[in-house]
């Protein structure tokens, strides 16, 4: 058995199967139970769910925001704070999207463990 979760960091695709990818979610969720969900607080997508998903579960929800100050590189910089604040990320992939193929590489550079999932 790995390592327990206590901060989920969640990610994914924006244009995504919703259906599936609640599913995947939730039964990630309720396998790890983990204690908190991290998260990007504006995108729509895998985010979104997320958000919703730690709502409608009662799991505290951290949310990092783009901070304009970085310029350019502001959702790199909010890819980066989401990973620093977890003990695992969950990457929920339509396939396609390169945003998250960014931010799987990121996890990488940060030494995180992830789970990747190609949601269908």
């Amino acid at each position: 058995m790995g390592q327990k979760i206590i901060r989920l960091a969640v990610f994914g695709s924006r244009q995504i199967n919703v259906d599936a990818a609640i599913e995947m979610l939730i039964e990630f969720i309720k396998v790890n139970n983990p204690q908190h969900i991290i998260t990007a607080g504006e995108p729509r997508g895998v985010c979104a769910l997320a958000r919703d998903t730690a709502k409608e579960l009662s799991i505290p929800l951290t949310l990092h925001w783009l901070d304009r100050r970085h310029a350019a590189g502001c959702w790199e910089w909010r890819s980066r704070m989401v990973l620093m604040d977890c003990d695992h990320c969950l990457f929920l992939h339509n396939g396609i999207s390169k945003g998250t193929l960014n931010e799987i590489c990121e996890a990488e550079k940060l030494h995180r463990r992830y789970t990747y999932m190609e949601v269908k």
